[in-house]
This record gives C-alpha cells, sequence and structure tokens, in this order.
C-alpha cells in the first residue's frame, strides 16, 4: 500500500509540470478551435480573453486578422457581425504588433460610423500591449509561470507598477476568484503605496479602489484595519467613502 502511494505521488509529480505545459496551449487551441467552427457570439466570447493572456503569437491573429476583413463590410447590415467586427478589433490590439494595425486602421477609416469609432478606439491599445504582454507573461513569481497559470499573470499585472494593467489584474483576481496568500499581501502593499495621492486621473483612482476591494471582498477581518487606514487618510473623496464603507463591513 504503501509503495503505490510512492508510486502514485511520482506519477503527479511528472504529470502535473506536463499538465501545466499544455494549459497554455489548450487556451490557444480552444480560441482558435471556435474562430474556425463556431459562429459570430462565441467567436466574440472566445476573443476576449485576449485581453489578459498576454499572447502575441500571430497563429492566433492571423485568423482574427483575416476574418476582420471579410466580415465588416457587411457588419453595417448584421447586428451580430457589428459586434464581432468590434471584437476582433480590439483583440487584435491585444496583440501589440504594428503589423496588424492597419487592417485595424481599415475599419476605423471604412466601416459603418458606430464601428468605426470603437476600431478607431482600439488603434492606442497596440502601444499598450506591445508593453503589456512581456510583462504579463514575462516572468515567474511566488504563483509560478505565468505561460502556465493565469494567478501568476495576474500577479505580475499588479506588480508591474502600470495602474492601469494592474486594475486588469485586479479585476481578474475579482471575477476568477484567484486569491491566494501571496497575491493578498501584494494587493495590500500596493494599496498602501498608492492610496495617498491624489488620484486625479481616473483610471489610477479605480485601480486603486480596486485593490481595497479585492481585500474586502475575501471578508477576512485581517484587513479591517488596513482599510480603516486608507479611509481615513485617503486624499480622494471618492476612495474615502467607498473603502469607509467596505472597512465597516470587515467589523
Amino acid at each position: 500500500m504503501f509503495k503505490k502511494s510512492i508510486l502514485l505521488a511520482i506519477a503527479l509529480s511528472i504529470s502535473t509540470p506536463i499538465w501545466a505545459a499544455n494549459a497554455r496551449q489548450a487556451e490557444i487551441d480552444n480560441i482558435l478551435r471556435v474562430i474556425d467552427t463556431q459562429g459570430a457570439n462565441k467567436k466574440v466570447r472566445a476573443v476576449q480573453p485576449l485581453m489578459w493572456l498576454g499572447i502575441s503569437d500571430s497563429a492566433v491573429y492571423d485568423p482574427i486578422a483575416k476574418e476582420l476583413k471579410e466580415y465588416y463590410p457587411k457588419a453595417a447590415k448584421e447586428k451580430v457581425l457589428k459586434k464581432l467586427t468590434i471584437a476582433y478589433c480590439q483583440a487584435l490590439s491585444y496583440s501589440g504588433q504594428e503589423k496588424y494595425k492597419a487592417t485595424v486602421q481599415e475599419v476605423a477609416e471604412k466601416a459603418h460610423k458606430k464601428i468605426a469609432k470603437h476600431c478607431a478606439n482600439s488603434l492606442d491599445d497596440f502601444a499598450k500591449y506591445a508593453k503589456w504582454n512581456p510583462i504579463i507573461t514575462g516572468k515567474k513569481n511566488v504563483l509560478g509561470d505565468p505561460t502556465k497559470t493565469a494567478a501568476a499573470r495576474y500577479y505580475n499585472m499588479i506588480d508591474s507598477g502600470d495602474l492601469e494593467l494592474a486594475r486588469l489584474g485586479l479585476k481578474r483576481t475579482v471575477h476568477e476568484n484567484k486569491y491566494s496568500e501571496p497575491m493578498l499581501e501584494l494587493v495590500k502593499k500596493q494599496l498602501m503605496a498608492n492610496y495617498q495621492k491624489p488620484l486625479t486621473d481616473k483610471t489610477e483612482l479605480d485601480a486603486v479602489i480596486w485593490m481595497a476591494k479585492v481585500l474586502a471582498e475575501t471578508g477576512e477581518t485581517r484587513f479591517y484595519e488596513t482599510l480603516n487606514t486608507v479611509a481615513e487618510g485617503a486624499e480622494n473623496r471618492r476612495l474615502k467613502k467607498k473603502v469607509g464603507k467596505w472597512a465597516a463591513g470587515l467589523m
């Protein structure tokens, strides 16, 4: 019995890294499968995670660019294609690759004005994701290899020093319930480093609010003191008000 347990443990130790290595490819394969075989609504949902996956691989984005060129001329007359065209413009910007920018620019200039506006807004994201994707998946951390685990990607995003990228990581942490002790310690550290800033930029303010929300969402009383300190010492009124309510909820 003991020997069987040892053999099982060895098998698991071998298979776990293999599973982890395949997890990233599984994410990519799932996106490509949906693009290749499914309808427009499912395609819209499939490409949305590219916002936080840190993928720049042309194998993912070439099929999207090809379909975007095919669909956008028809999108003005079909509501579902309108959504898909916008989603595809956004998805290409998440690549961070300049070679797709001309395609999105074309849509922004030639598509129906309601579509063109959204695609034009996506153009600014190319430069962001050229910087962000290497950060998202660029280094291992206490939660593991970010090319293999979502929690490790979100950790890198929060630890990036870029509050807009951090906000995205914080939101995903809450939405996917990716709490862990190292993550909570990082969020607490980032909150204490930022809460006394003026936070006149809406995106930066929102990021700091999400930091507090992550701690509040745990429901753990150990974070009361931290949140109360923020509520009492924050310069921004909106931050004070929100965090004050969350702190009271932990009492």
